[in-house]
């Protein structure tokens, strides 16, 4: 990722109307095994999120889950992740 975190929060400074969304980009690229890759968007006044991160190929066909945390909650979950990782990413085995 680029830095999705913070350019959602620095475009939600300059754009007031607009809010801050945290969740995941899910992804499924090993066997047997799904990503959650974390990541940031924006939601428009209008209710339409729109990602103003460029995600490269990498992620770009991948569909977005929307968190439903506030900023602290979700912190708390992605900061030891990339503590740890350094990345924020699950691995779920299915």
């Amino acid at each position: 990722m680029q830095d999705c975190h913070s350019n959602v929060l620095r475009w939600v400074e300059y754009h007031p109307q607009d809010a801050a969304v945290f969740g995941w980009l899910y992804t499924g690229e090993l066997p047997r095994v799904v990503r959650f890759v974390s990541h940031s968007v924006v939601r428009g006044k209008d209710g339409t999120l729109f990602d103003i991160t460029p995600k490269g190929e990498t992620f770009a066909d991948y569909p977005f889950l929307e968190s439903h945390l506030d900023s602290d909650s979700y912190a708390d979950i992605i900061n030891p992740l990339y503590e740890k990782l350094g990345a924020g990413f699950l691995h779920h085995h299915v």
